[in-house]
């Protein structure tokens, strides 16, 4: 699906000019910066009599403004909720959009913090506070520290340091008071439960969830980014609106618990969402940590899924009980109870951790926001991000193997694989019902039958307490686990091995992925060794389509889990896309139901049932890609390396202190950085001034340019006599003015012509290996940028790199690079023209052709093309065949945007 290539044009606030996005932002704070040291007095203030929209708008009806009228652009419908806000427009093709007025949905930060004199307070001097951020982030032994703080307040510096410190315990000190100053600390809390007859008590480190919430809802630093309305977005597109779902507050689970709140004039009455990311992992051979983290859904992805302020915090470590027996010696009923006495741990655990929620989230809490205005807040958790392991100790289930193992549905479990049936959902009322009826049953017997016919545990389910926290219908579906980690990494590349074992052809697909390492080779999952074999499912179809037999099940069944799996991935979902995921799930499901009968593969499994909810998830919570747990899990490296620098004895109280550490040396560095943009005098050098000549945007630059040179050198070291006269032919055709041809249609590619005439004298030639391409994501139609290269020398290797060509609008025109020149006339234009080999549509098909399958010749011939009808990049794949050496396939799966310029 083909967009159009124009971005937004935005204006800034400082100095009234009109930019495309690409730079904008740093051009923003530059001009801001110039502008609060000519203007000292305004800080709160900003400019005056300007427009403080910073996306440029559309003119109201009856300006002269003459620019074409939008076809295509992002209509934003606000909720009821938000007083005196209105309809507002974003235009995709610099064109107006018919009605729209002027919109105000962008200000400037006037209420961002001023200044202060010494940032890096509480630090006596700003030599003290890098001084112990160097040496207490990296853990500096204590006894090198007094060495160096001696040498410092001594010989080494004749006494003339800034350094103040004396020794460490004069800097920690200085330290604890930074802490205490600009984070949320921990606490110490504890729970008990009672197992075989036994009481056991632990106790763990937590901080309050509300004291953070409330100190991210009064930053001013954050005032322009919070999100305190849910809001509907549509794309309109010659006229047709279809409804998109990225961030939460676009989709419809907000506006629902929205709109169950009180409406009072000038008190707006807000729900503030919260994602909860909870998941063990290892950080020696042999001990686990559990970090519990907390987002805040009401700031963007890009934010929330971020280091910084406004990223996720490490809210508590959650209990892990040792098992005081071994397991294997159990019968049904202890492993049971033993299940039963962890799930309790975890909700006793939960209720101390969020017990300062419940009060705000039922009755709501007044503040003072960042921006100055007063609201009422109620915080909820609407979404969880988490594997199936800590879904079922979430949602107080029992486990994977159990008769109902969803924590979302009441779904059998011999119907796992049936992701297009409905089931009786969960919900809080229900479940809450049942746990009541069990615990007044006569007897443990039918406690626990009531229970199992529920896959419940005799667990009371903390998130019962806490309005608007679903713990069921805030399961989200997980990119991550249920698909490299699940679907994939677990099923379906296990079997593909074993099915090409079987045939003898596992050795010859190695081949095919000579620069895997030999022991990532042998797995059977490599999604799960690597990030970057994640990848592996985006071009497997390729390598293995000719070793299988003609019209493979399996490779059907492998294509289908891909378009599910891309659809799933969007960045910015929408019904339209929707409707194709439930297509492709129905086929999906067909071709795993032939793949069981001819391999005998059970697809009753909990992560392949999970793609049954994914089209609620979308539509209720947003894309999936934004509260994905692959963030969270990045935080496993993060507490290794914690834990590496404790003495390993009680390292949970060490390791909340070094947390603290690093959030508050985060934080003042964050001030100080402030401190010195502000009374920098340096413009931000704007490194879009490459893409510009003659005062226009390109979409385009060259890089690694060669010596300047002229037709006929050129053709002499391309070993070709009719370049010269070719590309001489090409400029007279595509190159002068149109007026020479008036009556012709030009192509976006010319034939490579053969023409005897001579060379213009004057001319001259640059040769380049590298291009920079700008375009618009056909995603989420963001500006995304693409390097391609031609060089015959790149790191030891020739690298020629596919792009994509504006040629035919109905279908993908592929061209691999040979040359960019960069052509300079006589008369001083400049013409940027690329050498290629045209791709054309293969006859040959593969052994099975599957759903959108596009094979392409390469042409023997050149081409010259402008520039300017370059797209974007495209990968190409061998065709694995003797017969066809020239022959490959395109890879639709590399991104979002190709993804869907290819039509699914």
């Amino acid at each position: 699906m083909a967009r159009a290539t124009q971005v937004a044009r935005h204006r800034c606030k400082w100095c009234e000019t009109e930019r495309d996005g690409r730079g904008f932002k740093r051009h923003e704070e530059s001009c801001k910066r110039q502008y609060l040291i000519e203007h000292p007095m305004d800080i709160d203030e900003g400019p005056q009599n300007q427009d403080r929209s910073s996306l440029v708008p559309n003119p109201p009806q009856g300006t002269n403004d003459t620019s074409p009228v939008s076809e295509f652009y992002i209509k934003i419908v606000p909720h009821s909720h938000k007083e005196g806000a209105t309809t507002s427009y974003i235009s995709l093709d610099g064109g107006t959009v018919p009605g729209a007025t002027p919109e105000d949905t962008a200000t400037p930060n006037k209420f961002a913090a001023r200044p202060t004199a010494k940032p890096w307070a509480p630090f006596r001097t700003r030599a003290d506070f890098g001084y112990a951020e160097s040496v207490v982030l990296p853990n500096m032994p204590r006894k090198w520290v007094d060495a160096q703080l001696e040498g410092i307040g001594g010989d080494w510096s004749n006494a003339r340091s800034n350094i103040t410190f004396c020794n460490y315990d004069h800097m920690e000190k200085t330290l604890a008071a930074a802490r205490k100053y600009a984070i949320v600390q921990f606490q110490t809390g504890e729970v008990e439960a009672d197992f075989q007859g036994k009481t056991y008590k632990y106790e763990f480190q937590y901080r309050d969830p509300w004291k953070w919430v409330v100190d991210l809802l009064s930053d001013p630093t954050l005032a322009d980014d919070i999100h305190w309305f849910p809001e509907q977005n549509f794309l309109v597109e010659n006229g047709v609106e279809t409804r998109l779902y990225d961030e939460p507050y676009t989709a419809n689970k907000w506006a629902r618990i929205q709109d169950t709140l009180p409406q009072v004039p000038r008190m707006p009455h807000c729900y503030v969402p919260l994602a909860l990311w909870l998941n063990k992992g290892m950080v020696t051979k042999r001990v686990r940590k559990h970090p519990v983290v907390l987002r805040p859904l009401f700031l963007d992805s890009n934010i929330r899924n971020a280091s910084g302020n406004g990223g996720g915090v490490l809210i508590a470590y959650m209990v892990i009980p040792i098992d005081p027996s071994d397991s294997s010696d159990r019968n049904a009923a202890e492993t049971i109870d033993w299940a039963r006495f962890r799930r309790e741990i975890v909700h006793k655990v939960f209720k101390i951790i969020f017990a300062t929620l419940r009060k705000p989230a039922k009755h709501g809490e007044a503040l003072t926001c960042g921006d100055e205005f007063q609201r009422v807040c109620y915080p909820g958790i609407p979404i969880t991000s988490i594997d199936g392991e800590e879904a079922c100790s979430v949602s107080a289930c029992r486990a994977a193997l159990a008769n109902f193992p969803c924590p979302r549905c009441l779904v059998h479990h011999n119907d796992l694989g049936k992701i297009c049936d409905c089931f009786t959902l969960r919900t809080t009322e229900t479940m809450k019902q049942i746990y009541e009826d069990a615990m007044a049953a006569p007897t443990k017997t039918e406690s626990e039958h009531i229970l199992q016919s529920v896959g419940l545990h005799a667990t009371e389910n903390f998130f019962w307490s806490l309005p608007n926290s679903d713990p069921y219908s805030a399961n989200a579906y997980d990119l991550l686990h249920s698909d490299e980690g699940g679907k994939w990494g677990k099923h379906i590349w296990p079997l593909l091995l074993d099915v090409l074992k079987a045939a003898g052809y596992k050795g010859r697909l190695t081949m095919k992925w000579a620069g895997i390492p030999r022991h990532i080779k042998s797995t059977r999952s490599l999604a799960s060794v690597s990030p970057q074999l994640s990848d592996t499912p985006k071009c497997i179809l390729p390598c293995i389509v000719q070793l299988l037999p003609s019209k493979s099940c399996l490779v059907h069944c492998i294509r289908y889990y891909q378009l599910c799996r891309f659809t799933i991935g969007l960045k910015c979902g929408s019904d339209t896309c929707n409707l194709s995921l439930n297509d492709y799930k129905g086929k999906y499901q067909k071709y795993c139901e032939r793949v069981k009968n001819e391999y005998d593969k059970d697809f009753n499994f909990y992560k392949q049932h999970a793609m049954a909810h994914v089209v609620e998830d979308i539509t209720e919570k947003g894309a999936p890609p934004g509260y994905s747990t692959r963030p969270g899990e990045g935080f496993h490296q993060e507490v290794k390396e914690a834990f590496d620098q404790t003495n390993f004895r009680n390292t949970d109280p060490q390791l909340a202190r070094i947390d603290e550490n690093k959030e508050a040396f985060a934080r003042i560095r964050m001030a100080v950085e402030e401190y010195d943009a502000l009374r920098s005098t340096e413009a931000v050098g704007e490194d879009f001034e490459v893409f510009k000549r003659d005062g226009s945007d390109l979409h385009w630059s060259l890089g690694s340019p060669l010596k300047w040179t002229t037709a006929e050198i050129l053709q002499h070291d391309l070993k070709d006599r009719n370049f010269a006269a070719n590309l001489r032919a090409f400029r007279n055709e595509f190159v002068v003015d149109q007026a020479l041809h008036p009556d012709q249609v030009i192509n976006v590619c010319s034939n490579y012509y053969h023409f005897s005439v001579a060379i213009m004298s004057g001319w001259q030639i640059q040769r380049h290996h590298c291009i920079r391409l700008r375009y618009q994501s056909s995603e989420d139609w963001t500006e995304q940028r693409d390097i391609l290269r031609c060089n015959p020398m790149f790191f030891g290797s020739a690298r020629y790199d596919h792009v994509l060509v504006n040629h035919n609008p109905a279908d993908l025109t592929v061209a691999r690079l040979v040359e960019l020149m960069r052509c300079k006339l006589s008369d001083d234009s400049i013409h940027d023209i690329a050498i290629v080999h045209m791709l054309k549509p293969s006859k040959w098909v593969p052994k099975t052709k599957w759903a959108g399958v596009r094979v392409y010749d390469e042409s023997k011939s050149l081409n010259f093309v402008m520039v300017k009808y370059l797209i974007r990049g495209a990968h190409m794949i061998p065709v694995f065949d003797a017969n066809k050496p020239s022959s490959t396939f395109l890879n639709d799966l590399i991104d979002g945007d190709m993804f869907l310029r290819a039509g699914n």
